[in-house]
């Protein structure tokens, strides 16, 4: 019996590789509002998102950083 053993990419990131994600605490800049897991945030509210996204949101003026979350 002959058995084929594959081996993953070299490229290939297994889950347990992954880094926890950075989460940044933002507030709703004036006359703007974001969706944020099926709730709508409107202005000065504050709320904890993913780095990347607070990224995104700051980049077009829709949030504001309000500081690292715990």
């Amino acid at each position: 019996m002959v058995k084929v053993i594959k081996r993953a990419p070299t490229n290939m990131i297994l889950e347990e590789q992954l880094k926890p994600e950075k989460k940044v605490k933002v507030r709703v800049s004036d006359r703007w509002s974001v969706v944020h897991d099926d709730k709508r945030y409107v202005k000065d509210e504050t709320l904890t998102v993913a780095e990347d996204v607070a990224q995104e949101w700051e980049r077009h003026g829709w949030v504001s950083r309000v500081g690292k979350a715990d």
